[in-house]
């Protein structure tokens, strides 16, 4: 995953730069956008509804930066080592591709990170579960790589709709046993691993 992520930002710094070499003369602009979002959790195979915001520089006509910003309100009632409770999300990364009069088409890879607001992150040995579980919030390394089609119905607005792959790395974790036994048993060790989520999202966005 690493080596994937190092990939994408040396290719995109590469574009970065001979884009700007080509368009010294083009004058960079700003966006500022907010989204209506969908993400299909493979994990638990749920689909959760959000809101949020993007800011886009536009380093020329086909390449921009971008920070993009989620939350999901709804509140998962189920709580486990790995997910539980709200979601946020945030995403930084590059934008390229082509824009033509009414329309824009564009890849997307953009590394960042996703938390979830109530996990399980311990265990109290000397209450049984689940009144001995322990809440907090845990945050993961996440990459979304998709497409972006744009429509400009005018100089200045912009509708936007996002396809793509939100790939959510979570690291290997030792998962300490809630039985109330003298010794006890060892923690169960679980392997880090990868999940796909499609997530789509749709907005409108405001250039300066």
């Amino acid at each position: 995953m690493k080596e994937l992520l190092w990939m994408f930002i040396s290719l995109a710094i590469l574009c970065i730069y001979s884009e700007a070499a080509k368009a010294q003369s083009d004058l960079s602009k700003v966006e500022v956008g907010a989204q209506f979002t969908l993400i299909h959790t493979s994990l638990n195979s749920t689909t959760e509804p959000g809101l949020g915001g993007r800011l886009t520089f536009n380093v020329t006509d086909h390449v921009a930066l971008e920070a993009e910003v989620n939350f999901f309100p709804r509140e998962d009632g189920v709580s486990t080592n790995l997910t539980g409770g709200r979601i946020t999300q945030g995403l930084f990364g590059v934008k390229a591709g082509k824009r033509f009069e009414k329309v824009g088409v564009f890849a997307k890879v953009r590394p960042g990170f996703i938390s979830y607001g109530r996990t399980i992150t311990g265990v109290n040995a000397n209450l049984p579960p689940p009144s001995g579980f322990q809440f907090g919030r845990t945050t993961y390394f996440a990459i979304d790589i998709g497409g972006v089609v744009e429509l400009y119905p005018s100089r200045r607005v912009i509708i936007r709709f996002d396809a793509g792959d939100t790939i959510i790395r979570y690291p290997a974790q030792d998962v300490p046993s809630p039985l109330q036994v003298f010794p006890p048993p060892p923690p169960t060790h679980i392997p880090g691993f990868h999940k796909h989520n499609f997530q789509f999202s749709s907005g409108v966005g405001i250039r300066f």
